[in-house]
């Protein structure tokens, strides 16, 4: 009979400790090579703008470039001073199809605002797992970046789709110089 307690309470703690563990989603692409081991990796920001959000809480925003090896790798990098306690970093194609997929977001919310709808949200993801979006209450639009590389989701709500444009724009501009495109 001791046998059989011992040999149940065991397979409880073995079974429950399986389903315990914490699901982790996969790094982002700037964290591979940020955490490189045995590589000197030199870290060079370019500052662009200051990004302001609803309720308070601001974050920066630069072109970040990475030197591994001699090899440079680019990213738009958003420095978040509340709410998250991660920064986000894109990469360049990231980047492209962020700002990209933001022009046809800003249209489509002209149109959808104008149907007069009790509710409508409309997104795009990265494949890092940033999210920029919109959602529509009540006729009123609200712009919204998200990061889901964590298991529980980090919403920051842009006081106007302006600031982060203009920061785009910014970093579109010194990834050229940058790219010598």
């Amino acid at each position: 009979m001791k046998n059989k307690f011992w040999i149940l309470s065991i397979l409880f703690i073995l079974g429950t400790s399986i389903f315990a563990q914490e699901i982790t989603k996969e790094e982002s692409k700037f964290n591979q090579l940020a955490s490189k081991t045995g590589t000197i990796i030199k870290f060079i920001d370019y500052k662009l703008s200051r990004l302001e959000f609803i309720g308070g809480g601001s974050a920066n925003s630069t072109v970040r470039k990475l030197i591994i090896n001699n090899e440079p790798h680019y990213f738009y990098y958003i420095s978040i001073h509340s709410r998250w306690g991660n920064d986000v970093a894109l990469t360049y194609d990231d980047f492209l199809a962020l700002s990209e997929a933001m022009e046809k977001l800003k249209k489509d919310s002209a149109q959808d605002l104008a149907l007069h709808l009790y509710y409508l949200e409309n997104k795009f993801i990265t494949e890092d797992g940033f999210e920029l979006g919109y959602s529509i209450d009540s006729d009123k639009l609200t712009w919204y970046l998200v990061d889901n590389r964590f298991t529980s989701k980090n919403i920051l709500l842009l006081s106007n789709l302006e600031i982060l444009e203009n920061s785009m724009k910014l970093a579109e501009q010194k990834f050229k110089i940058l790219l010598n495109k």
